[in-house]
C-alpha cells in the first residue's frame, strides 16, 4: 500500500473542531487539499497529496473480484497477508495490493484473470 496516511471526513472535523457537513462541503467545492472521493465516501490525504488520483476498493469490493467472502479477505488483511488500510470501520485496498508471497498463487491468479476480463470490457 501507498505511504499516504489517510483520514475519514468525521476524523479531520474532529482534529479541525469543524462540523462534518462544513467538511463535506468545503471537500466538494474542492477548498481542502488532499480531499478526494472513494466511492461515495470523502477521504483527506493528511499530508495534502492531492495530484495523484487513488482508486481504492472496499473490502466487498475487492472479495468480488477475487472471488472470495469480504469475511475471508478481512481475515487475510488481519493476518498481514494483504496490505490494506483501516479507514472508519472498512479497510481500504489498492487495486493492485501487495500481496505476501505465501499468500499463493491462486490470489495472484484470479487477480490476473479479473484484470484481463476488465481490459475486454474497455475493449
Amino acid at each position: 500500500m501507498s505511504t499516504m496516511q489517510l483520514q475519514t471526513i468525521k476524523q479531520y472535523a474532529k482534529e479541525h473542531n469543524l462540523s462534518e457537513v462544513y467538511v463535506r462541503a468545503k471537500c466538494g467545492k474542492g477548498k481542502i487539499p488532499g480531499a478526494f472521493k472513494s466511492g461515495r465516501d470523502w477521504l483527506i490525504s493528511i499530508d495534502g497529496e492531492s495530484g495523484k488520483k487513488i482508486s481504492l476498493q472496499t473490502t466487498e469490493i475487492f472479495a468480488k473480484r477475487i472471488k472470495y467472502s469480504p469475511m475471508q479477505v478481512r481475515r487475510l488483511i488481519k493476518d498481514g497477508k494483504i496490505k490494506a488500510q483501516l479507514i472508519g470501520r472498512d479497510y481500504l485496498i489498492e487495486p493492485n495490493p501487495d500481496i505476501s508471497p505465501n499468500l499463493g498463487e491462486k490470489i495472484r491468479r484470479r487477480l490476473k484473470g479479473a484484470k484481463k476480463a476488465q481490459k475486454e470490457r474497455k475493449d
